[in-house]
């Protein structure tokens, strides 16, 4: 098998998990990977979060350890044959960090290239970034075009593009003149491609988006007043689909969208163009759903999507 190493962090260290089996062999395969800092070193590094074991490329041990090493302003392929740790008994969890140690250099251009998982792919969303204004977002696929993202906080994205063969991309951000004075280099949280679907049966109004703050606390001061803490860094939304459909609307809606994503286990992001142009929720669907069969050939079923909180960035 073989697993894309996926959205790097540019400007801090990021993960990217994944389930596997004691005895499985996997291959990690990364087109490019760049060192974009001025001095320092960049490194990618793998390991077993459930024997806290590490790597090193050939072996596992228990002292941490680098699979890829990468001096400042270096780029290299990655390919890596992981095999079995034979400390691991049943399911374990892999985890693919990567670190940058150094100075950021603001006269570069951030790029990042990997493997994606869909054949073919017209859409693109960012979920989570600092990437200041003015800043040029273009993602390019192997065999196809490349499309270039007007950058927006807190997320932004594309769809309906050129379709392209997404196999091998690469994200590029350029940053703009002057913006070093931020002094924080550009950062995303997290990079959703995929291939853009037409419904049978287009989600009926109303739509219905209901914010909340699931980390507000309120206590009674005891003096008749109330003190409301939070830490959220924002509110977070409920979206409700409701949906009327023959049965073809249906199934298209239940395989796409709930099995797609494994009853809500798989996040998923909401482009509501019609309802609210420009947002994007970034979420897991609620794991119930229930049908209503209004006529012998139509139901009733509504889908909410729980939005996450947006990936960290410094």
């Amino acid at each position: 098998m073989t697993f894309g190493a996926g959205v790097f962090g540019i400007n801090r260290a990021s993960f990217q998990e994944w389930a596997v089996f004691a005895g499985e062999t996997w291959k990690i395969n990364a087109t490019d990977v760049n060192a974009a800092i001025t001095s320092g070193n960049a490194y990618v590094k793998l390991q077993e979060v459930t024997t806290g074991r590490w790597f090193t490329g050939s072996a596992w041990q228990n002292a941490e350890a680098s699979i890829l090493s990468l001096a400042a302003g270096a780029n290299s392929a990655l390919s890596v044959t992981v095999t079995p740790d034979t400390a691991l008994v049943g399911r374990g969890t892999y985890r693919l960090i990567v670190t940058l140690s150094g100075t950021w250099d603001f006269t570069r251009t951030v790029q990042v290239t990997g493997p994606a998982a869909f054949p073919q792919i017209d859409a693109a969303a960012v979920i989570g970034n600092n990437i200041p204004a003015g800043a040029t977002v273009a993602i390019a696929l192997s065999g196809g075009p490349t499309w270039t993202l007007t950058p927006a906080r807190p997320s932004f994205y594309a769809v309906d593009q050129a379709v392209g063969l997404g196999r091998v991309w690469t994200l590029t951000i350029t940053h703009p003149t002057g913006a070093e004075v931020v002094g924080a280099p550009p950062g995303i949280g997290e990079l959703f491609l995929g291939l853009s679907r037409t419904f049978v049966t287009f989600p009926g109004f109303p739509f219905d988006v209901q914010a909340r703050d699931p980390a507000q606390i309120r206590l009674d001061n005891g003096t008749g007043g109330t003190e409301a803490l939070s830490a959220a860094q924002r509110p977070l939304r409920n979206a409700t689909m409701r949906f009327r459909s023959l049965e073809a609307g249906y199934t298209q809606a239940w395989q796409l969208l709930y099995l797609g994503t494994r009853a809500g286990v798989d996040p998923m992001v909401l482009i509501p163009e019609i309802t609210d142009p420009g947002e994007v929720l970034f979420g897991r669907l609620l794991q119930d759903v229930a049908f209503t069969r209004a006529f012998i050939n139509q139901r009733d079923f509504e889908l909410t999507l729980s939005e996450l909180p947006l990936p960290a960035l410094p």
